[in-house]
């Protein structure tokens, strides 16, 4: 089974602390072709693989984008991307929403969730530990499950989204890691 077939074939709820990421797809393209200006109703986290270079636009700004370089489009933005090189851009990227009925976070993970959805930072750079957790989960979901391949699948599903938030929401420190 294809990686993205197995990502896409049930593993879209994720719980971090009270609250819950509907994860819409993952997606994933080697050679991403320019697109358009667009829109959508969810948060569209991509990140630069190993190759190429480009930039993100958005109404009033634009984001340079190179290998390691996390993304995202905000619910309602119109946004597009193009290449500045070749190759094109190695793209990873997921859909997804996210909510929480709880009044204050549960946990960190939660918490790192809230700043991100409240924030209004759309790029980071040199992000190659969240480059390495993608491969790691794309290396996993293409391998030949066994007993427990589902639950460290979801583990690193989680470990991506939080990874996201972390590197495009604002920094808190942490007095007891």
């Amino acid at each position: 089974m294809y990686w993205l077939d197995r990502l896409n074939s049930g593993l879209n709820r994720l719980q971090i602390g009270g609250g819950r990421v509907e994860v819409l797809h993952w997606a994933y393209d080697e050679n991403l072709v320019d697109n358009r200006p667009h829109r959508h109703t969810y948060f569209e986290a991509c990140l630069v693989g190993r190759h190429g270079s480009g930039a993100f636009y958005e109404p009033m700004s634009e984001h340079l984008l190179a290998p390691g370089t996390i993304f995202v489009a905000r619910p309602g933005v119109v946004h597009n991307i193009v290449n500045t090189a070749y190759p094109l851009m190695e793209l990873f990227w997921v859909s997804f929403g996210w909510s929480s009925e709880e009044k204050s976070p549960k946990t960190d993970g939660e918490r790192a969730m809230r700043s991100f959805v409240e924030s209004e930072i759309c790029s980071a750079r040199d992000q190659m530990g969240l480059l390495a957790l993608w491969e790691a989960l794309r290396m996993n979901a293409s391998g030949r499950w066994t007993v427990g391949s589902r639950d460290q699948t979801t583990s690193l599903l989680k470990a991506v989204i939080l990874g996201i938030a972390q590197a495009l929401g604002p920094s808190e420190r942490v007095e007891n890691p």
